[in-house]
């Protein structure tokens, strides 16, 4: 399990060690004028953003929520979206009172974490109008893992889709824009995009990955 996205070092290693620059830490130019650290910002964004997940949890998160409208005369029920994935929730009031989870209330999907929703098991108490504005307060930590942690699987993603947005570029200063090279009664040809195998095979992975990650929308 990782601990963090990969970082602007962590993309030099893995394009060193592939033989696609030339030191890990300093590149000679023009290569030391690539896009390293905004391309593992880019891969991490992009990630987050295909999925609609937010991966590395924030412990000791609270939030506010209004309490949604009830759906029944008993007011039991009653669901609450919580608006992103919660990898655990420690405490919940509600009107400033504590609640009991399976008595007053219970976390879902029943297979979590992460959690994306609370379903009220037990009558709330009559408000004045605007006491349902931030009446709830949700206490744990935000995020499909918890904190300091990534799956294995999404790290190689994203620095794997870091890579290829970085090797364009680096085919590019290597040919001089060409796609094709010839001498004597050899010819090289990377098929439309230098250094296309890299970026294809890499971004292949971080499509598949994705798609395996993604959340997909929940109905009651």
């Amino acid at each position: 399990m990782a601990t963090a996205w990969p970082t602007t070092a962590n993309l030099m290693e893995f394009l060193f060690a592939a033989g696609l620059i030339d030191s890990k830490t300093a590149p000679t130019a023009p290569l030391d004028d690539l896009p390293f650290a905004e391309a593992a910002v880019a891969a991490q964004e992009e990630f987050e953003r295909m999925t609609n997940r937010t991966f590395i949890g924030v412990a000791a998160t609270t939030q506010a929520y209004d309490h949604p409208v009830h759906d029944d005369q008993t007011h039991k029920g009653t669901i609450l979206d919580l608006e992103t994935e919660w990898n655990a929730v420690t405490s919940i009031t509600r009107l400033g009172v504590t609640l009991t989870v399976t008595t007053d209330y219970i976390l879902e999907p029943s297979n979590g974490p992460p959690y994306t929703f609370v379903r009220f098991l037990t009558r709330r108490p009559s408000p004045t109008p605007w006491s349902l504005i931030d009446e709830i307060i949700v206490t744990g930590t935000r995020g499909f893992g918890a904190a300091a942690t990534l799956p294995d699987a999404v790290y190689l993603a994203a620095l794997q889709r870091a890579a290829a947005i970085v090797t364009m570029q680096i085919g590019a200063y290597e040919s001089g824009g060409a796609t094709k090279q010839s001498q004597a009664d050899v010819t090289e040809d990377w098929g439309g995009t230098p250094m296309k195998g890299f970026v294809d095979q890499w971004n292949a992975h971080f499509r598949e990955v994705v798609n395996s990650y993604r959340r997909w929308a929940w109905f009651a």
